[in-house]
């Protein structure tokens, strides 16, 4: 990790980078009026989100095979990798109560502004398009399937070891978020299982 480019992180840059990102994929909609945002930490808790003062205009549980949830952002924040790079890479990932070969999450539709207000937020994190299985449950006319998103993933100055936990309070807002949001019950049972690791 480099301790200079995370202290000195440009959160306007990152902002400009996210929204040309947003421009330029199928995340973007309506548009361009929106965009979906694939939130699986702290903002998969629909009160986290209402007390950033995001409203989104739509709501959608989903889940992205083929990859994993990971704790390896500077503090032990979340972060998603995709498992062939966990195997490549030989993560160690066995402080993680059996890390699931998915991520769960909900798919917020955003206005422009509120996206980039996220994205400001979002310390020493960097955009990158996912494509997102929608819930059977979830589907309407307009979302049947996939729907592509952005989702924030650590930039390398941020990386920390792949043994990191999150603070109890930290897995608290996602375990607690994902029962709140109705997040398949097996997911929920890992999150508790870390929340559970991660006592004092």
């Amino acid at each position: 990790m480099s301790a200079s480019a995370y202290n000195n992180w440009d959160r306007e840059a990152a902002v400009k980078r996210a929204i040309a990102h947003a421009d330029s994929c199928g995340a973007s909609c309506d548009g361009g009026r929106y965009v979906y945002n694939f939130a699986f930490g702290s903002n998969l808790n629909p009160a986290k989100v209402e007390s950033r003062k995001m409203f989104p205009a739509a709501t959608l549980r989903g889940v992205l095979p083929g990859w994993r949830l990971l704790f390896n952002h500077t503090g032990g924040f979340g972060n998603i990798e995709e498992t062939t790079v966990c195997e490549a890479e030989r993560y160690d990932l066995s402080r993680l109560c059996g890390s699931l070969p998915e991520v769960h999450g909900v798919l917020l539709k955003l206005t422009r502004d509120d996206f980039a207000r996220l994205a400001w937020e979002e310390y020493a994190y960097d955009t990158i398009e996912v494509p997102v299985s929608v819930y059977g449950d979830d589907h309407t006319k307009d979302h049947c399937g996939v729907q592509h998103a952005l989702a924030f993933k650590t930039n390398a100055c941020a990386l920390a070891s792949t043994r990191t936990l999150p603070s109890a309070r930290y897995i608290g807002l996602i375990a607690d978020g994902a029962k709140a949001s109705n997040i398949e019950p097996s997911y929920c049972r890992w999150l508790d299982s870390l929340r559970n690791a991660c006592r004092p």
